[in-house]
């Protein structure tokens, strides 16, 4: 299985939280994106399957996702939530030649961000696998 975050084009997000229920998939949730959202495409979709999201969209029917990144977890916290909640999920490119050092600096500090804002109860960076979904995107970080 492998995590997927998938940002879906404005619309109905109902029918790919639906994909929770198709064989080879175990997670699936969908949300549009909130007003004064910052590059965001509409909606933004996690899933967790033995399938690419796109292949799933394509056989529930609906349309495709505009960008998709599988995700190999690096670290993560949770915390249980009741009721609503807003997820924040932020897409990072690290240019090519960036020295590991650099690279290394970056997720340290990504993840101290929970140690200093006491807002930030749930969270996950993860890196982009490169080989699934080749993409300009190196990491993903996700909070609630």
């Amino acid at each position: 299985m492998t995590r997927w975050v998938a940002l879906l084009p404005a619309g109905e997000t109902a029918p790919y939280d639906a994909a929770g229920r198709v064989p080879g998939v175990s997670a699936s949730s969908a949300a549009p994106d909130l007003p004064g959202s910052f590059g965001g495409t509409g909606a933004t979709w996690d899933v967790t399957a033995d399938q690419s999201p796109a292949v799933i969209a394509a056989g529930l029917g609906v349309p495709e996702p505009l960008d998709t990144v599988a995700l190999v977890p690096v670290r993560s916290g949770a915390v249980p939530l009741s009721g609503p909640r807003v997820k924040r999920t932020l897409l990072l490119a690290v240019r090519p030649g960036t020295p590991d050092g650099l690279v290394a600096r970056l997720e340290a500090d990504l993840l101290a961000m929970p140690e200093h804002i006491s807002t930030i109860r749930s969270w996950a960076l993860s890196r982009v696998d490169q080989a699934l979904t080749p993409s300009r995107w190196t990491h993903a970080w996700e909070q609630e």
